[in-house]
């Protein structure tokens, strides 16, 4: 079930919007991702808090902030629907990773996730003609071996390792970083601009973190003080 909503459908479909839709629009969708998994949280039975849901509508406000200059405009439907649905995939793998498999050692089921996704994903292995001549070029290369190892193997440890402390909602809420680090590589790799904007809305994601972590201090001190 990981394998399925994680790989083949958070990052398959998102892949796919991606070749249609910006990359901004794309992030812009994907730092929906708190608000999803909180709603989703307690439809299930899951607790809210109003400094929550404030902080992650600030963050949110920082991620059009940031990207609001940026994107083009006449995005395509279809792919903003492919990517929407690839958020809220990766949400219910959230949900569902902390209520049936956080008990399972993280590196062998990290392993079983990308196996059992890559035996799903067969019926589609002949859309990968030239896949070996394209290995060949070093840029290609390079970024198909970050795609496995830094995406599918180390990035997921690392979420998974979060999500075994702190809560679904509240570790979604880090996705709203996705604009800043973003600007910054694009500003280092390539030499984009940092706009005004770009520093007004970091500063509101600072503080919409803030606000949403101050949740979980708050829960921990509660539980020392029992």
């Amino acid at each position: 079930m990981l394998g399925l909503l994680n790989n083949v459908l958070y990052l398959g479909l998102s892949f796919l919007g991606l070749r249609t839709i910006s990359p901004e629009a794309t992030i812009l969708i994907v730092s929906l991702a708190p608000f999803v998994t909180s709603g989703i949280s307690i439809m299930l039975g899951g607790a809210s808090s109003i400094r929550h849901f404030a902080g992650m509508a600030v963050g949110f406000l920082s991620v059009y902030v940031v990207l609001s200059l940026r994107l083009h405009g006449g995005e395509d439907i279809w792919g903003m629907v492919l990517v929407a649905l690839a958020m809220v995939s990766f949400s219910v793998g959230m949900l569902w990773y902390q209520r049936t498999s956080m008990h399972h050692d993280a590196i062998a089921l990290n392993g079983g996730q990308n196996l059992s996704a890559g035996i799903m994903l067969v019926p589609f292995a002949d859309q990968l003609g030239g896949l070996e001549t394209s290995l060949g070029y070093p840029v290609f290369a390079g970024t198909f071996l970050h795609l496995v190892i830094g995406v599918s193997v180390i990035d997921f440890l690392i979420w998974l390792a979060l999500l075994r402390r702190i809560e679904a909602g509240i570790a979604a809420s880090f996705h709203l970083l996705n604009p800043v680090f973003g600007i910054v590589l694009s500003w280092l790799l390539i030499g984009s601009v940092i706009e005004g904007t770009d520093l007004l809305g970091a500063l509101l994601v600072l503080i919409g973190l803030g606000l949403v972590m101050s949740v979980t201090a708050s829960k921990k001190t509660t539980k020392l003080g029992s």
